[in-house]
């Protein structure tokens, strides 16, 4: 299952954040994330990004999107995480 939070600034939606477990399947559920973004850029380039640690920024529309892995406290890649925010109300904030 998903943690999907949702953020609202002046009774507005400004930005999603899903949180995806990786423990059993985790290049599948990346690669699966990652295709249905509706990214442009090929999703080899950004799984490899984001496993080397990095975060991934890329825009989708007029909207900021950030794509990334967590670890766990014994350094273990635990999650991913997928970040939508929508730009004109992001910069109010």
């Amino acid at each position: 299952m998903s943690d999907v939070r949702h953020y609202f600034y002046n009774d507005q939606l400004y930005k999603i954040q899903i949180k995806k477990d990786l423990s059993s399947y985790e290049n599948r559920i990346i690669d699966q994330l990652i295709h249905k973004s509706g990214f442009s850029k090929n999703r080899n380039e950004i799984i490899e990004e984001i496993q080397n640690g990095n975060k991934y920024k890329g825009s989708i529309n007029n909207n900021v999107v950030f794509v990334y892995l967590s670890k766990d406290k014994s350094q273990e890649l635990k999650d991913i995480n997928f970040v939508l925010g929508y730009k004109p109300l992001l910069d109010k904030i």
